[in-house]
């Protein structure tokens, strides 16, 4: 079977057991670029961003996701600017569910603010030499921490919103795929769980980090879980993309294009 997963630390714990498991054929690629091949057909599931699961085109493998609801995730948004001065954003190319997540914040934050956005390729710090602001994801948000003199971290606007944590990935299957392919993905999530200390310890020597940073990153401001209010987050989310012209949860993707307001 071919799984594709993200680079990035944050799927680390879920992708732990992933390389053990035989007939299991990796790709490693952004949740961007995941979903493109979901979509084509060349994988037979994926961690994706949450927002494909609404086009309902797979079916979802409970049990394991990332999500967040505290400060500390790797969905950033860096500002020149304070916020109500926003006009102009770049968005991550790398991602889908935090692009249209920044743009439902900033909607809550300022309704009717005329802003730009333009998708840009990867290392949009770049782009702040030109625009007001920046969304990172991932390892590159977290090691951009203190790059503006603004910021704003996504998830935990979310929850103070909905009181609900962000779902950000979610693993996702080809409807046809078979049950094997979701005890692979269920196995190694928990083999990750079991051995989320190696793991810390892991990144904290391959990032150059503190172990400190690694374990409130890894177990303190991400949350693996899957319970019946990661189940409504998800929902929700969806539900507040629909009601703002951000998707359309029936027919798939309606808008979240390049620019808009």
């Amino acid at each position: 079977m071919r799984l594709g997963i993200t680079p990035y630390v944050n799927a680390r714990p879920l992708s732990r057991g992933l390389a053990q498991e035989p007939d299991v054929e990796l790709l490693y690629a952004t949740p961007a670029r995941l979903a493109d091949l979901l979509r084509a057909g060349a994988l037979d599931a994926a961690l994706v961003s949450s927002s494909e699961y609404f086009s309902g085109n797979y079916r979802l493998i409970p049990g394991q996701a990332i999500s967040a609801s505290s400060a500390g995730a790797d969905a950033l948004l860096y500002s020149n600017v304070e916020l109500h001065l926003l006009r102009s954003v770049a968005l991550d190319s790398a991602s889908l569910s935090s692009n249209l997540l920044l743009r439902l914040v900033l909607h809550w934050l300022s309704p009717g603010a005329a802003i730009e956005f333009a998708v840009r390729p990867q290392d949009a710090l770049r782009s702040l030499a030109e625009l007001d602001a920046c969304l990172l994801i991932g390892d590159s948000a977290l090691e951009a921490r203190g790059c503006t003199p603004h910021s704003l971290d996504l998830p935990v606007l979310w929850f103070e919103h909905t009181g609900l944590p962000m779902v950000l990935t979610v693993w996702l299957a080809q409807k046809d795929a078979g049950a094997e392919v979701d005890a692979v993905v269920q196995r190694a999530a928990q083999r990750g769980l079991l051995e989320m200390e190696q793991i810390v310890r892991e990144t904290a020597q391959r990032m150059h980090w503190d172990v400190a940073f690694a374990q409130q990153y890894l177990t303190g401001a991400l949350d693996y879980g899957w319970s019946e209010r990661h189940v409504r987050a998800l929902e929700l989310f969806g539900q507040l993309l629909d009601e703002v012209g951000l998707l359309s949860v029936a027919n798939g993707y309606a808008s979240g294009g390049a620019s808009g307001g």
